[in-house]
């Protein structure tokens, strides 16, 4: 896949996309020299319409959209300017920890995964982990809330823009 760079700033793609689209591309040129390329993303069969037909009763009608794990990755990446190894990995810098607290919460809310599937699709974590984020990052009222949201809304726009 070659990036047009000069089309994308005529479209009034902002800089922030056109260096995380090209960040992503080198890494993926990257990874396919790799020998663990294939263990870099997480496959995860998740049953889709009972959970999310529960959280409509409860919780109000779902947004609905083409949401799997794999555009949620992909929208993740952009959005952060990450990548998913990094993401996924054992960082516990606040800025990675934020964009792993984003995707958990739109795994919990949109896909309807369990906790444990949750933390496997996270890089092999403890369901406890998962629940901590909702936990310290989504019931507190401070800054972390905010940090989250905003995640969580840069996501979501980026997984519109790709559909």
């Amino acid at each position: 896949m070659n990036i047009d760079v000069e089309r994308m700033r005529a479209d009034g793609v902002s800089e922030k996309t056109i260096d995380a689209l090209l960040a992503r591309q080198q890494s993926k040129e990257k990874a396919i020299d790799s020998p663990i390329a294939a263990n870099t993303r997480p496959s995860i069969k998740v049953p889709l319409r009972a959970p999310l037909r529960f959280r409509e009763h409860v919780c109000g009608p779902v947004r609905k959209t083409k949401l799997g794990l794999e555009s949620l990755f992909d929208a993740a990446e952009v959005a952060s300017g990450l990548t998913i190894p990094h993401i996924c990995g054992p960082s516990r810098l606040r800025e990675v920890t934020i964009w792993r607290s984003a995707m958990a919460r739109i795994m919990r809310d949109r896909l309807g995964m369990s906790y444990p599937q949750i933390g496997a699709a996270l890089g092999g974590r403890d369901h406890t982990s998962i629940m901590h984020y909702h936990r310290a990052w989504w019931d507190s009222d401070g800054w972390r809330k905010v940090k989250c949201e905003a995640a969580v809304a840069a996501i979501e726009r980026e997984m519109e823009v790709s559909l």
